[in-house]
């Protein structure tokens, strides 16, 4: 009786390699499948963090009115048409306590905003520490009003 030895996975007729890739030894299918439920469990997690219980932090910038706080501020180039040099200040919410909204049927959102008692919210104003690149603090002054009397200046106009 003739015994065939092959030497070397080329030299091997080619049902005999096609065998061979079908059919893979026990160790590699349990390996395999292990992998696959990985992969499977940790989808299924981080569906259940983000989609289900909503588990992360929004960062967002929200309007600020540079009279009464200071403000952050984009430095824009000049002749940037694209920069956006509005004040406003960053708010960091956790996602569990915004409200949901559909944008893509119309329905209006509302603001960030923290509530009194809201954990793990925080509005940052412009400081020297929150700065990043790109960022600068802007702070108006309130402008004097000085209130005539109107009596006062119809008189002295018709003394003139």
């Amino acid at each position: 009786m003739n015994k065939v030895i092959y030497i070397g996975f080329n030299n091997m007729p080619e049902w005999v390699r096609i065998r061979k890739l079908i059919y893979m030894d026990t160790k590699s299918k349990i390996l395999i499948g292990l992998f696959i439920l990985l992969v499977i469990g940790a989808s299924v997690w981080k569906y259940k963090v983000f989609v289900v219980d909503r588990d992360f932090v929004i960062y967002n910038n929200i309007a600020c009115d540079p009279y009464t706080e200071a403000c952050f501020v984009y430095v824009c180039e000049e002749g940037d048409e694209e920069c956006d040099d509005t004040p406003f200040k960053k708010i960091e919410k956790n996602a569990q306590f915004a409200d949901l909204c559909d944008i893509a049927s119309g329905e209006e959102c509302s603001g960030l905003i923290c509530e009194s008692n809201e954990e793990g919210c925080m509005i940052v104003t412009c400081s020297e520490e929150a700065l990043e690149d790109g960022e600068q603090c802007v702070k108006y002054e309130m402008p004097v009003v000085v209130e005539t009397d109107s009596d006062t200046a119809s008189s002295t106009t018709d003394q003139e």
